[in-house]
C-alpha cells in the first residue's frame, strides 16, 4: 500500500501540468474529470492488487526492519538461485 502516495503524487503533478500547458482541458468539461476519476482508480488498484496478490502467494514475511516482500527463513536459497532448481525457502520463494 505504500505505492498509493506516490501514485497520488504523480497524478496530482500531471493533473496540475495538464491544466496549465493546455488550456483546453478547464474544469468544467468532461476531459479532466474522466482523467481524474482514472487516476483515482489506478492509484488505489495497482497497490491493493499487488498488497492482495502478495497475501496470497504468501510473500510478505519478515523484511527486518518490517514486513516486506521477503523470503523467509532470510538466509535460505531461493529456487532461481539453487543449482538444482530446489530452493531451501519456506515462504516467499523467488520473492
Amino acid at each position: 500500500m505504500g505505492l498509493v502516495s506516490p501514485l497520488y503524487s504523480a497524478f496530482l503533478a500531471i493533473y496540475f501540468w495538464m491544466q496549465v500547458a493546455y488550456p483546453k482541458f478547464k474544469e468544467g468539461r468532461g476531459d479532466l474529470q474522466q482523467l481524474e476519476i482514472f487516476f483515482h482508480v489506478f492509484a488505489w488498484a495497482i497497490p491493493l492488487i499487488t498488497a492482495f496478490a502478495s497475501l496470497g502467494l504468501k510473500l510478505f514475511n519478515n523484511g527486518r526492519l518490517w514486513c516486506w516482500i521477503s523470503a523467509e527463513p532470510m538466509t535460505c536459497v531461493s529456487s532461481m538461485e539453487a543449482e538444482d532448481g530446489v530452493g531451501t525457502c519456506e515462504r516467499g520463494d523467488n520473492a
